[in-house]
């Protein structure tokens, strides 16, 4: 691992995980305020880009939650006012209308919980490629507010200046980050360990970001795969094919379906465990001070942080 990378790319590397850490929750703006908060003051880039992905999650967060309470409003009122009583045959009317308004109430659920942070990905992959990417609205409230009081000139990462008598737990840093893989809480939570610990090493840093970039792409591909299968049998079921909803087994071949549980599930299960027990390989190589990189990760990673801005 080089002792040097280029500061703007480390910076590029972290507003875009900001950017798409935006799918878990409350976690997510909290991660990227106090990444603005610690850091903004040394480069203005990193602290447009930490403060308006935050500004952007609080925004899909309100309005997730603004729409989960109007649908449960709604939902109550028509159980206890008698609406739902009446529905099925004697008032097909009312059964459509009800129908509809949770196929509405829950679709808007749906989008601002996992596809309005696909904007938040776009974002992200727009900033890895050198972009000063800004949400409509919010980044031109971001560029106003976030930028920092003064521009301190930036040192080389990883010179002698950059180490302070806050960092003195290097040795622990590194195996901590791979840790928190194994409770999915890497992509969020190193980002702000990574903010505070300015004067670490390289090799700690880098490790802090690769974890949490291998934490992101797992929960990406459990996401993937879950939500893949949910939209193929909604999909399935639209064109008329038979779905069983105890078992979700819905594949038109016949002898095919019996297994489709083990496979479905099998998968996930497979992702998990195999993700964990690289996370703890990771943990025990860094802990006895071997340099670990997760496989196509690591490299990718690596090579990125090295390119060195022209």
């Amino acid at each position: 691992m080089t002792d040097y990378w280029s500061p703007r790319k480390e910076h590029q590397f972290v507003a875009a995980l900001l950017h798409a850490i935006g799918p878990m929750g409350l976690f997510a703006p909290v991660s990227s305020i106090l990444v603005y908060t610690t850091r903004r003051h040394e480069s203005r880039f990193l602290a447009v880009q930490a403060l308006q992905a935050g500004l952007f999650q609080v925004t899909s967060l309100a309005l997730l939650g603004a729409t989960f309470l109007l649908f449960m409003i709604g939902f109550y009122y028509s159980a206890f006012s008698g609406m739902i009583a009446q529905t099925g045959v004697t008032n097909p009317e009312l059964t459509n209308r009800l129908i509809l308004a949770g196929i509405v109430g829950g679709g808007l659920i749906f989008f601002f919980q996992w596809l309005f942070p696909l904007v938040g990905l776009y974002a992200a992959v727009r900033v890895l490629l050198g972009a000063n990417f800004k949400y409509p609205l919010i980044g031109r409230l971001a560029a106003r507010w976030g930028a920092p009081d003064h521009q301190s000139a930036l040192p080389k990462v990883g010179s002698a200046s950059r180490h302070d008598a806050s960092v003195t737990s290097d040795a622990l840093l590194s195996p901590i980050a791979h840790i928190l893989v194994v409770f999915g809480l890497a992509a969020v939570v190193n980002p702000v360990i990574w903010s505070f610990a300015g004067g670490a090493q390289p090799r700690v840093r880098f490790s802090l970001l690769q974890a949490a970039m291998f934490d992101l792409v797992v929960q990406g591909l459990l996401a993937f795969v879950f939500f893949g299968v949910f939209i193929l049998t909604v999909l399935l079921g639209l064109f008329g094919q038979s779905i069983d909803p105890q078992g979700m087994r819905f594949l038109p071949i016949a002898g095919i379906d019996q297994y489709f549980d083990i496979a479905f599930f099998g998968l996930l299960a497979a992702i998990f465990i195999i993700a964990r027990l690289l996370a703890v390989i990771a943990a025990i190589s860094e802990f006895r001070g071997k340099r670990f990189r997760y496989p196509i990760i690591g490299p990718m990673l690596e090579r990125y942080l090295t390119r060195l801005m022209s």
